[in-house]
């Protein structure tokens, strides 16, 4: 999980300039609106990009499940890249 959620997040903030460094969990956890957003595209891409081909309700179901890893994941780990 740690090493999905670095690269996810490494890619996403290459694109935005808001935050000039590299996220860890606590920016994620804290993100809202427009950041939140972008996190939230960034990990539907991926998880297209991983699984596309399987179909739109997969897809879904698996991009719900990553925000739900990194929803419980993020604040215990404030610091994790």
């Amino acid at each position: 999980m740690c090493h999905l959620f670095t690269a996810m997040v490494c890619i996403l903030l290459l694109g935005n300039s808001a935050i000039a460094r590299e996220a860890t969990c606590a920016d994620y956890s804290r993100a809202k609106g427009e950041d939140r957003a972008l996190f939230n595209a960034f990990i539907f891409g991926f998880v297209i990009a991983k699984i596309g081909e399987r179909g739109d309700a997969e897809v879904n179901t698996a991009t719900a499940r990553v925000k739900e890893l990194a929803d419980r994941y993020c604040p215990t780990h404030p610091g994790t890249d």
